[in-house]
C-alpha cells in the first residue's frame, strides 16, 4: 500500500496545504499573493450566503444521506425475504442494476435528463396537463421551493441505488437459521426486521450512514448541473459557494477559506462517526 499512500499524500495533501495557504492571503489568481491572516475566514463567518448554503447542505442531507439509507434498508430486505425465495436471483439482480444505474451514468447526463423532466414543456407538465392539471403547470426549478423539492428527489433518486446493494451485499451473508428461529417463535415481519435484520446489517448501516453524510455535506455535482445553485441561491450549497467563488470572480482566497473550513468539518464529522462504529463494534 506504500506506493499508493505515498502518492495520495502528495497529491491529496499537498493540495489541502497549498489551499490552507491561499486561504491567508489575498490573491485574484493571477500576480503575487498578499499575506491577510484570518482575514478571510473573518469574512467567512459574518457571510450571510454562505450560512445559507450551510443550511442547504444539512437539508440536502435527509435525502442524500438518512432517506436513501431507511428505504434503501427496506427494500434489501424485501429482496432477500421476499424477491430472492419467490422469484430467483435473476429478478433480484435486475432490480439491483436498475436501482444502481443512477450511479453508473454519470451526474451531467442524469442531470441533462432531470432538466428535460422538469422543463416548462417537460414530461412532468405533460402529465400534469394529460390529467387535467394544467393550472399546476410551472418552470419547477425556476422556484425556490419547488427546485429544492425536486433537487431532494433527485438526490434521493441517485443515492438508493447505492444503500440498497450495499445492504443486499450485508444480508446475503445473515444466517437463514435466524429468520427459521423467529419465525418459529411467532415473530412477524417488523419483528424479525428489528431483531434479526437490523442487529446482522449494523456494520453496513454504519458505513452507509458515514459515506452518505459525508456525501452529503460535500455535495456539489446534482446542484452544478441540475439548478448551478438557483433560483436566487435557494439550493447553493458551501461546495458550489466555493467553486462560484474561486471560479467566479476574483475571491480565490475566500474560496479556498470555505473550502479548507469545510473540510476541516467533515474531517471532524468523519472521525466521529468512525469513534461511534469502532465502539458499537466493541460493544
Amino acid at each position: 500500500m506504500l506506493p499508493g499512500m505515498s502518492l495520495l499524500t502528495v497529491v491529496i495533501g499537498g493540495a489541502l496545504l497549498w489551499n490552507a495557504q491561499i486561504s491567508l492571503t489575498r490573491w485574484k489568481g493571477y500576480d503575487n499573493p498578499v499575506w491577510a491572516g484570518l482575514h478571510n475566514y473573518r469574512f467567512l463567518i459574518t457571510s450571510p450566503d454562505f450560512r445559507t448554503a450551510v443550511v442547504h447542505c444539512l437539508w440536502f442531507a435527509i435525502p442524500f444521506a438518512v432517506l436513501p439509507t431507511a428505504v434503501g434498508l427496506l427494500v434489501a430486505t424485501a429482496i432477500h425475504e421476499y424477491v430472492v425465495p419467490r422469484f430467483g436471483q435473476a429478478p433480484a439482480g435486475i432490480m439491483r442494476a436498475t436501482l444502481y444505474l443512477p450511479q453508473v451514468v454519470p451526474v451531467s447526463i442524469s442531470g441533462l435528463l432531470w432538466l428535460a423532466i422538469l422543463d416548462k414543456s417537460g414530461l412532468v407538465n405533460q402529465l400534469l396537463e394529460s390529467t387535467g392539471h394544467a393550472d399546476a403547470e410551472r418552470n419547477w426549478l425556476m422556484e425556490p421551493r419547488s427546485a429544492q423539492l425536486w433537487l431532494a428527489v433527485i438526490m434521493f433518486w441517485l443515492q438508493l441505488g447505492y444503500t440498497t446493494t450495499v445492504f443486499v451485499a450485508g444480508s446475503a451473508r445473515i444466517d437463514t437459521r435466524l429468520y427459521e428461529a423467529a419465525e418459529l417463535d411467532g415473530a412477524n415481519w417488523w419483528q424479525r426486521f428489528r431483531a434479526v435484520t437490523l442487529p446482522q446489517l449494523r456494520p453496513e448501516v454504519l458505513v452507509v450512514s458515514l459515506t452518505t453524510v459525508i456525501g452529503a455535506l460535500k455535495v456539489f455535482a446534482p446542484v452544478y448541473w441540475i439548478t448551478g445553485g438557483g433560483p436566487i441561491g435557494s439550493t447553493s450549497v458551501p461546495s458550489l459557494y466555493a467553486f462560484n467563488a474561486i471560479y467566479g470572480g476574483d475571491q480565490v482566497p475566500f474560496g479556498a477559506a470555505v473550502a479548507t473550513a469545510f473540510t476541516v468539518i467533515v474531517g471532524a464529522l468523519a472521525a466521529l462517526l468512525v469513534r461511534v462504529q469502532r465502539e458499537s463494534d466493541s460493544a
